[in-house]
């Protein structure tokens, strides 16, 4: 009788080993080939892992946006192209990653039979609370966008995202004693800028104007205005953490729990308020939530949105909002500090448009200057610095004939390859920027917002529906702070001010773009003589 013990005794392991080996080798290599196949062939590189961007460490074996940020064009260069893939051999997708605004239209372009979609890793952020315009796909997308429309298209809307913004800059000024100060350093300027990014968003998203100094909960209790900044400041631990470890029973964890819960109660209660008083009759409020809430209201059937849906939308599109909008906040007064000319030029059109009088929405039009300075902070650090898509069937792109010449060919991509959008690279191609490494705000005189140039905000019919919303914010914002006061960086003995951006503004690439823990000084301009 053969036994298990006399078939063990009789294998040899070594064989067997290396016949494993071998079919391992032999599945990667064939893995490999078929990546090549999915993006025709396109060169770039070769590397062992997919990267989940953002996640890992990256190098030359997974290189991630180690190559698109630190070497900038060297990966197009290399090749000779605008757009190159990437293809793992051990594991992952293959992908292509392109700095063309003409390949991107053609991902982004949208419309009903687009064959490109969201994957799921990019819609993970915004999909915490329910489903939203910047997570689903057609033809969803189209119900959803629908119903936002009126909310971000109507005037008021404007009016109360630049009365909020400039209420909250003088609660601020007051509370962190500025007003009685001719001089204010500021170590860590984010903390300043995501806190007013967030009050801004509460009030003019939400309704909730929440005190610049907010009072602790009683008796240990998370209260509302803790739960929003928790929900805030942790929202990576949300999205990334495993249900299992949110239910841990630790004190950070059951804090944190305890606070999504407070939050999920009070906007479920907010719905069903708002809806009340809409069909009782009541005048709409101004705030982006009660619009939205109307919207809905006025629909029917199949293009109504659930309740969780209409959360989902309002938090995607604030808080996505109030993280870029701090982190550009900060990056914009970094560069003034850097630029004294710039802000000169800056203060001058403040003085032109609204001299000593409180600046109201009218002026937005005509702050032509601020809004420029605004686009090329962005420019050149885009806090949303990339777009994720990829192939839902079968597909042809149309890319340069060879590099960045006039002639053209098109190239098979197969169904399930990844599509990486460089915001960083289009907006440092010098095709579309002359000098592109340049800050330069006069670049955007006179460009219309709705230019592709302006591509932070995606292009197309995607295009980010809050983002004038942002404009409105920042050019109030810095209308009131550039008036006020003079900018500069708080420096280490004998470091110049080039020296000080490459120590302090070094991107950081998470989920969003950042830049290292900023200090600068702000000098009342009366005192200086202006």
């Amino acid at each position: 009788m053969v036994t298990y013990d006399t078939l063990a005794a009789n294998v040899d392991w070594r064989i067997a080993g290396s016949t494993l080996l071998l079919f391992f080798i032999v599945s990667r290599v064939l893995k490999f080939i078929r990546g090549l196949k999915a993006v025709s062939w396109l060169p770039g590189l070769r590397t062992a892992l997919e990267q989940p961007e953002g996640l890992l460490p990256t190098g030359r074996w997974n290189p991630g946006l180690y190559l698109i940020w630190n070497e900038r064009f060297t990966l197009y260069q290399k090749w000779n192209s605008e757009t190159v893939s990437i293809v793992p051999f051990l594991t992952g997708k293959p992908a292509i990653y392109t700095s063309s605004l003409e390949v991107t239209r053609q991902i982004v372009g949208g419309g009903p039979k687009s064959a490109w979609v969201k994957p799921e890793l990019s819609s993970r952020a915004t999909n915490i609370w329910g489903d939203n315009v910047l997570s689903t796909n057609n033809p969803e997308w189209r119900k959803h966008r629908r119903i936002l429309g009126p909310a971000f298209t109507q005037t008021s809307t404007y009016v109360h995202v630049w009365s909020t913004t400039h209420r909250i800059y003088h609660e601020m000024t007051a509370s962190e004693g500025w007003d009685a100060s001719d001089e204010v350093e500021i170590q860590v300027l984010q903390k300043l800028t995501t806190k007013f990014a967030l009050n801004v968003i509460l009030a003019s998203g939400f309704g909730i104007a929440l005190p610049w100094d907010t009072p602790p909960g009683q008796g240990g209790e998370v209260n509302l205005q803790q739960a929003l900044r928790a929900f805030a400041d942790n929202v990576t631990y949300f999205i990334f953490a495993p249900e299992w470890v949110q239910r841990l029973p630790f004190p950070w964890f059951k804090k944190l729990a305890a606070g999504r819960r407070v939050l999920a109660e009070y906007m479920r209660s907010q719905v069903e308020e708002r809806r009340a008083e809409i069909r009782g009759g009541a005048e709409v409020k101004s705030d982006v939530f009660s619009l939205l809430v109307r919207a809905n209201e006025e629909e029917e059937g199949k293009l109504k949105l659930s309740d969780t849906e209409v959360i989902g939308n309002v938090f995607s599109l604030m808080f996505a909002g109030h993280e870029t909008t701090a982190h550009t906040f900060s990056v914009v007064l970094g560069l003034l500090g850097i630029y004294p000319d710039v802000q000169q030029e800056m203060y001058e059109e403040v003085i032109n448009v609204v001299g000593n009088r409180d600046p109201v929405y009218d002026d937005f039009g005509k702050l032509q200057k601020i809004l420029a300075l605004f686009y090329e902070s962005v420019r050149l650090y885009p806090s949303a610095y990339m777009l994720l898509r990829q192939a839902a069937e079968d597909t042809v792109l149309t890319i340069p004939e060879d590099g960045w010449g006039p002639g053209t060919r098109s190239i098979a991509i197969e169904k399930g390859t990844q599509a990486v959008i460089d915001i960083v690279g289009i907006q440092l191609n010098p095709r579309y920027f002359t000098d592109p490494e340049k800050f330069d705000p006069s670049r955007w005189y006179g460009v219309s917002s709705d230019s592709e140039t302006v591509s932070a905000w995606s292009i197309g019919p995607r295009t980010c529906i809050g983002r004038k919303f942002a404009f409105v914010e920042a050019v109030c914002f810095l209308t009131l702070l550039i008036r006020e006061w003079y900018v500069e960086p708080i420096m280490k003995p004998g470091e110049t001010t080039a020296e000080w951006r490459e120590r302090i503004m070094v991107p950081k690439l998470m989920i969003t773009l950042s830049v290292g823990n900023m200090p600068i000084r702000l000098k009342r301009r009366a005192s200086r003589g202006q």
